[in-house]
């Protein structure tokens, strides 16, 4: 249950960049534009990290009513949810590498190359058994996800180092910026959802008790996380606000 609702966000953000992206990229690799697939794929991958800041933030911080909002019903009681909420957490943590993979497989895939992601995926299976297996035992389910955030990171880091190879660079000190602006923006907008979670608990606990209350709260706070993340990424000056608006123009226009 956890590693599905960790996956929505994979699905609607990583695999359909990823897609849309795909015949530009094959086109570009058709006539050797280096430079182009250098900064498409950097490009992606910024926007990529900063959209998962705040759903990070968000799986972390409001993970139990999160879960409870999709899961809590029926036979799927409280302590279900507990423990499905606990490894919610874990599985936050590799969600940027779940998220980013799915572009830098296709663009190998545009490359004409489809050994090194499989080369990756192995070896990032070859990480992961040995580790669930070493973390199961003290850690339980936890373990696990945290055994598969691992194994997605590592993967992530590999196809970049093999892509940087194969194409001199893929702009990583621009990668690495952007990650630290998303890194501040999701710390400040976690920090100002803990807080309303905190004094709403504290003051308005039985709202937590229902389903109703449970999604107003999620929404409330969501919304309000996601004000601050904007914000403080406005204030550092993020450029991938102007790429996202950018993106969201032309969905708007292509749906038009």
């Amino acid at each position: 249950s956890a590693f599905q609702l960790s996956q929505l966000p994979v699905g609607v953000v990583g695999v359909s960049i990823a897609v849309a992206l795909f015949p530009t990229l094959s086109q570009d690799a058709a006539l050797g534009r280096i430079g182009a697939i250098r900064s498409q794929v950097a490009g992606a991958i910024r926007v990529l990290l900063f959209v998962a800041g705040p759903i990070i933030a968000v799986m972390i911080v409001l993970r139990d009513p999160l879960t409870a909002v999709f899961y809590q019903y029926g036979a799927f009681g409280e302590d279900a949810t507990r423990r499905t909420s606990s490894a919610l957490l874990f599985f936050a943590i590799g969600l940027g590498g779940h998220i980013v993979v799915h572009v830098l497989t296709r663009t190998f895939y545009a490359m004409q190359d489809t050994r090194t992601p499989v080369t990756w995926a192995i070896v990032a299976v070859a990480i992961n058994v040995p580790l669930m297996a070493w973390l199961v035992g003290p850690m339980g389910v936890e373990g696990l996800a945290l055994a598969l955030s691992i194994a997605a990171v590592l993967e992530v880091l590999g196809l970049l180092w093999s892509l940087r190879r194969r194409i001199d660079s893929v702009e990583e000190d621009a990668i690495l910026r952007s990650l630290g602006r998303a890194a501040i923006a999701g710390v400040a907008a976690a920090l100002f959802m803990l807080g309303g979670l905190t004094l709403l608990e504290a003051s308005l606990g039985g709202l937590l008790e229902n389903a109703v209350g449970r999604l107003l709260v999620l929404l409330v706070l969501t919304g309000a996380g996601g004000a601050v993340y904007l914000l403080v990424a406005a204030a550092l000056r993020a450029p991938e606000l102007g790429q996202v608006r950018a993106i969201l123009r032309r969905r708007s226009g292509g749906a038009a």
